[in-house]
């Protein structure tokens, strides 16, 4: 698994699982969100997206091919789901 420190409001750091497609989201309030069947591509186009945040909100997080579970709780990742 791959994991990487990101410089944003929200996030403090991400890891990625290939052999499952997971990419696991742990925010600065140390609350974890695992997306599922994530591919590859769009886990690098995270990665080189400049404003981390507004990718997961708008691209990640829109995406309904993606499976959404938060596996710690946190007040960051229950804001990313409508209520």
């Amino acid at each position: 698994m791959q994991q990487f420190h990101i410089n944003s409001k929200l996030i403090e750091d991400i890891a990625y699982d290939p052999a499952s497609s997971t990419m696991y989201v742990r925010f600065v309030d140390k609350g974890v969100l695992a997306i599922q069947q994530i591919h590859t591509d769009d886990f690098n186009n995270f990665l080189a997206y400049e404003d981390k945040d507004t990718f997961l909100k708008e691209q990640l997080m829109a995406n309904t091919d993606y499976r959404k579970r938060i596996q710690t709780r946190s007040a960051i990742a229950k804001s990313l789901f409508p209520n």
